[in-house]
Order: C-alpha cells, then structure tokens, then sequence
C-alpha cells in the first residue's frame, strides 16, 4: 500500500529488485527488503525536509499591522504636544482654548477604529468559517484565501473517499447480479485484501446472503480462489485478473476481454469471476469451468465533488487541477467525473511541490489534499487545505485551513467567505481613515480659516468611538454567513449492473 507517499489508491504488486518506499505499508503476508538509501535521504525525510523549507514562508500581514499602531500612536501623542505649545508659546491665544483643542485632537486622531477594523472583521471570519466546519489557523489565511485563483485537487482521500467501492457488476449470459455478487462476496468472504471487503459490503448491502467456503486462497497479485461444498461436487470459485487466469490456463472470447478492456479504461479495476466444478465419478475428475461475470472496483468519488468543483468555476476559480500519484487512466476518468480538465498524474511528493511552484508562478495557488504525501505541497502552496476528518496529523500540521468534516462543499464557501471579509476590511480601513481625517481636519485646520469655530470635545468623541462601533458592526455582518448545501451532480449513485 503505496498510499502515504504516492496517493494511489490501489495497491501495487512488488517484485524482486523493485523498489519500496520508506513509509509505505505491506498489506498481507511477509515481504523482505533491503535497505539501499540512509534513513535521512528517505522519502519520508525529504517530505519532513519540505514542509520545514516551506513553512519558512509567512505573510507579512500581521507583522506590518503591528509595526503601524505603535508609532502612529507616537505620532499622534507628538501632534497632541506640538498643537498645545505652539499656540501658547507663539500666539496670543488663551492657554485653555488650546488645550481644550490639543485634548480634542487627541480623541479623533486616535487610531481606535482603523487598529479594530481588521481583526473585528477577520475574528467574525473565522467564528463564521469555525461554524460552518471549517478551521482557520490565523487571521492572515483569510486574506491569502482571498486572492485565490486557483486550486490544486490531490485525488485519493480528497476527491474520492480513499477506499474503494463496486462501481460495476456485470453478470454475463444465464447469470443475475445477485447470482454475481452472492458468489464473489461468498468467496472473498475470508479475504484480507480491501477489494474483497469491498464486494462484501457491496453484497450485503443489497441484503444478498453469503456462504462461507470450505476452502480459501489468496494468490498474491492475482487474485483469489475459493472452494464450496455443493453435496455431490466440489465447486471452485476465482477472482481475479488475467494473471491468474493464464496460470489456470483458462482461455476467453474476445467479447469477455472487451468488457475488460473497457472497466479498465474507465480507471476501474476490473475483476473476472469464474467457477469451476470438479465431479467425481468411475472415469475419474471431471472439471468444467463457467465465467459468471465481471465486477469493477474504483476508488468512489465524493458526492459532493463534482458540485463543488463546478461552484469554484462559477464563483471565479478559473484554473482548477488535480495532482495525484496515481496512474494516468485512473487519474482521467476521475477527472472527467468532477470535471476537472487539467491533471497531472504519477507524482511522487518532491513532483508535486514542483507543480504547485509553477502554478504559483502565474497564479495564487490554493492546495487540498489528506495525506503525507501531500504535506509538503500543502506547505508550498499559498494556502493549503487539509481534510481533517480522514486527513492525516502530517497533512494536518502545515496546513493553512482544515476543512474539520472533509466536507468539499465547504470549500466554496471558505473562498467567498474570506473575499467577503477582505472587502469589508478595506470598507472599515477606508472609513476609519476617513472619519480621522475629517474630525482632524475640523479640529485642526477649519479653525485656521474661521477663527471662531471649534469642534466640541463632545461632538468628537461621539465621532471617534461611532466610528469604532460602526467597524464593529461591519465587520460582525460576517457572522451571518453560512455555507450552501451543494446538492450532488445529477447522477445516478448506484452502482451500475
């Protein structure tokens, strides 16, 4: 099981003198390797190695936030001093008038409302994100999500469920589905292999009552044979691929090798189920073989997805990629599903970080994926997105944001949710800014041409803190937002028969 590193979905079946990644899992039986790199040129170590280089990275955002409040304190204190002395020392002016204005001054020009605006705003984001199931680390995601242009899809685990499920079952002449699937699911009965626990559940979904067999095994990339006690003859069922028919020498028209064909062109793994019943009687064994039919297995897409990649289009995500580790037949027919046109398949974690950086070389890149190998791409992209309820802790930790439920639909939301908030901080800014150079400017500057007026203490401090409030509530407006329930494509969720 090559999926921490790779993301296939399916295992693979290794040979002498093929090569094992560090990390991966071995799925039933012994297996010895050899170990020919150092543990720290590992897989596992360079995926370690870069998320650390990535994470490297921060936004500024906050930093300059922090560097602007105090000094533009400093400055407004210096103002408040200069506009009391300066008068008093070089006019005639009564020294209470010129503190009552210094004192104004210094109530509307302070930056409570512009220092609020900002995280009043991005605090309400991520309350509205948290109940609507989705985790922001910091404040700074919400306005890189913002200038998002483009998502990057790992598949397994993200775009599918991350365990495979029956997709087709395909009874041929004299036989039924039920028949089909009673026969399979009976034989895989004892198995270990993922795919057998998958026609089982298939099986009794559908309510199908399964045997157990007298006899069981599994043949190591082939398939699986088991036998079942019919009374007056032993009846022996195969699962498997061609292999483990060639080493059966049994033979096919070319019509069955179509319907093959065509499973796996679909992505799916196609699975033939043959019986073969061994009579005795004087002469000796007699042994007839029947081909029952075909069952394809495929790693299930979420329902969601498709939905959910159409909602980015429509909200302005125009570049939309998948990146998988998978084979490229597997990766295509996913792709054609949810309705993605740009793929790239066969990636290991190291070629994923490379397409993420040319991605982000024309746009701002957003990454989703679940696993290890999925890490460092998460930390490499502008922001990343973790599925947190199959994701695993390594996919988790340098991840931006976390959708807690795996819930796809709620990634559209994320995005608008996080433009809605971008906007109505640059509405607070604008206004709090403005506000303090209006009630400076009558504090100030309008009493230069009219010698007469002054802005009352009262009048300016229903000014400052309004504004304050108002920012506030602007930015509160965010909590009203709540993700849309993205119904599933118009497709037919059952497995084909």
């Amino acid at each position: 099981d090559q999926s921490p590193i790779t993301g296939e979905s399916v295992p693979v079946l290794k040979s002498i003198d093929d090569q094992v990644f560090a990390g991966t899992i071995n799925g039933s039986g012994a297996i010895e390797v050899v170990v020919t790199t150092p543990a720290g040129e590992s897989t596992l170590s360079k995926i370690i190695t870069l998320v650390e280089e990535a994470q490297e990275d921060t936004t500024p955002t906050q930093q300059f936030i922090d560097r602007f409040s105090q000094p533009y304190t400093y400055v407004v204190i210096g103002a408040t001093l200069l506009a009391m002395l300066l008068p008093w020392l070089f006019s005639n002016e009564p020294f209470d008038d010129t503190l009552y204005r210094a004192m104004t001054l210094l109530v509307v020009a302070s930056p409570c409302a512009l220092i609020i605006s900002t995280p009043a705003s991005v605090l309400s984001a991520i309350a509205a994100a948290a109940r609507g199931g989705v985790l922001f680390k910091g404040g700074a995601y919400i306005e890189k999500m913002a200038d998002i242009d483009a998502i990057a899809f790992d598949k397994t685990g993200t775009l599918t469920v991350g365990r495979p499920v029956v997709t087709n079952v395909h009874p041929l002449t004299g036989h039924t589905a039920e028949d089909l699937l009673r026969l399979a699911g009976s034989t895989e009965t004892l198995s270990e292999h993922h795919m057998g626990r998958a026609i089982v559940e298939e099986a009794e979904a559908r309510g199908i009552e399964l045997e157990e067999p007298v006899d069981f095994l599994a043949i190591a990339g082939h398939g699986v044979q088991a036998k079942f006690d019919r009374g007056d003859h032993i009846e022996t069922v195969y699962i498997g691929n061609e292999r483990l028919y060639m080493s059966e020498n049994m033979d096919f028209s070319p019509a069955i090798r179509m319907i093959g064909e065509a499973l796996r062109k679909q992505g799916k793994t196609a699975m033939l189920v043959v019986r073969r019943s061994t009579v005795e009687d004087t002469l000796g064994s007699e042994r007839d073989w029947e081909v029952v039919g075909f069952i394809a297995v495929a790693d299930a897409i979420r329902p969601e997805a498709p939905a959910a990649v159409a909602e980015l289009r429509r909200i302005g995500i125009a570049r939309i990629a998948m990146l998988t580790g998978d084979n490229e037949a597997v990766a295509n027919a996913i792709a054609d599903e949810v309705g993605i046109d740009e793929v790239y398949s066969g990636l290991l974690p190291e070629e994923k970080v490379t397409v993420v950086r040319e991605l982000a070389e024309t746009s701002q890149i957003g990454m989703v994926g679940d696993g290890v190998n999925d890490a460092p791409a998460l930390a490499t992209a502008t922001v990343g997105v973790a599925m947190g309820a199959g994701g695993t802790d390594v996919a988790l930790e340098p991840a931006d944001v976390v959708l807690l439920s795996s819930d796809l639909s709620r990634l559209p939301f994320v995005v608008e949710l996080s433009r809605k908030a971008e906007r109505i901080v640059r509405q607070n800014v604008i206004f709090s800014i403005g506000v303090i150079i209006t009630l400076v400017t009558l504090t100030i500057v309008v009493p230069i041409f009219m010698p007469d007026f002054r802005l009352p203490l009262p009048l300016g401090v229903v000014g400052h803190e309004g504004s304050t409030l108002i920012v506030v509530a602007n930015g509160l407006r965010l909590l009203t937002m709540r993700p849309q329930e993205l119904l599933p494509a118009d497709t037919d969720d059952a497995p084909s028969v």
